[in-house]
């Protein structure tokens, strides 16, 4: 019996890229014959025509399942809805623009079958994406790294990775609301490999992750994954406080033994200023993780599914 691999695809205003994106990877996985592919599309509650573009394919291919959101919540939030639905004995995560090529389909599932539950897409090359994303993305990994060092967060490795049902399993039953995939897929430890490819740039349309989606995702991957910020609020405020207490010192020791005299104004807004940055820097810090507890505590889900389509050959159904 053939092992069935469903690809989890999220799709938000995606009309310009579905055939394109069915056409290369229909092209790959068509070719390896042992294993049965299911297409499992989250369309994050698009405005454009990305749910018709998704009906008319699944007319033409019965392996097509489609999960329509209610609203847009999210990439994470979808792709959280996409791994509950997944039935496969893996699932193989992939971005509809084309971007994660197809042609990696079949090295993540050698190192599968090889008893890896986990195979990343590594990226070793971004040239389809701009100077100050790949910078952005640098900074990230790196902070990530060094604020969580007990999880090995691969550096360079997004979405783009397959993933035993075994850990689908695990994912899915974790209470936590607020996902970041790319830290919690480490976190639960199970072995894993890599397979290096070069990122390309995306064959139509305009991404739909700008500056607040990666401004969030950043967020999110803080709070979600370690309190060392907190921490360091604490030695940063330690810090500040003895500088401030040696020059207080400083200014008594010149009023008592010297005949000089600290200039009143620039050195009190100098000081009122730097104290008010460092407060309110770590007062946003702490609403971040505050917002967080606020999110997990109310325990709304943290997508809904409005409609899901499936195609049985005979008749498309949906519930």
């Amino acid at each position: 019996m053939k092992d069935q691999i469903d690809l989890v695809v999220c799709a938000f205003n995606e009309e310009e890229m579905i055939r394109s994106f069915l056409e290369e990877v229909k092209k790959v996985v068509d070719q390896i014959t042992e294993v049965d592919f299911h297409f499992l599309f989250v369309d994050d509650g698009s405005s454009d025509q990305t749910i018709d573009c998704l009906l008319l394919a699944q007319e033409a291919d019965p392996r097509i399942v489609i999960l329509e959101l209610s609203r847009n919540f999210g990439h994470e939030a979808a792709l959280a809805a996409g791994l509950e639905a997944v039935e496969g004995a893996a699932a193989i995560i992939l971005d509809v623009d084309l971007q994660d090529p197809p042609s990696l389909i079949p090295l993540l599932l050698n190192k599968w079958r090889e008893g890896f539950d986990v195979v990343n897409a590594k990226r070793i090359s971004r040239s389809g994406d701009s100077v100050v994303k790949r910078w952005t993305a640098s900074v990230y990994y790196r902070m990530m790294a060094r604020l969580s060092p007990k999880i090995k967060i691969p550096i360079n490795v997004g979405n783009f990775r397959l993933i035993s049902k075994r850990v689908v399993d695990v994912l899915n039953s974790l209470p936590e609301k607020t996902r970041v995939f790319r830290i919690l897929i480490p976190f639960l430890g199970y072995s894993t490999a890599e397979v290096p490819y070069r990122r390309e740039a995306r064959r139509a349309g305009h991404s739909h992750y700008g500056w607040s989606s990666m401004t969030r995702l950043a967020a999110d991957s803080i709070t979600s994954a370690t309190v060392i910020p907190l921490k360091m609020a604490i030695r940063v405020g330690a810090f500040v406080a003895t500088v401030g207490f040696a020059y207080l010192v400083y200014v008594i020791g010149l009023a008592l033994f010297t005949s000089q005299t600290v200039s009143g104004w620039p050195s009190i807004m100098a000081v009122v200023l730097f104290l008010g940055g460092i407060q309110l820097l770590f007062l946003g810090l702490l609403g971040e993780y505050v917002g967080t507890i606020f999110v997990e505590v109310k325990g709304r889900p943290q997508h809904l599914v409005k409609k899901k389509w499936v195609n049985s050959g005979d008749a498309k159904t949906r519930s």
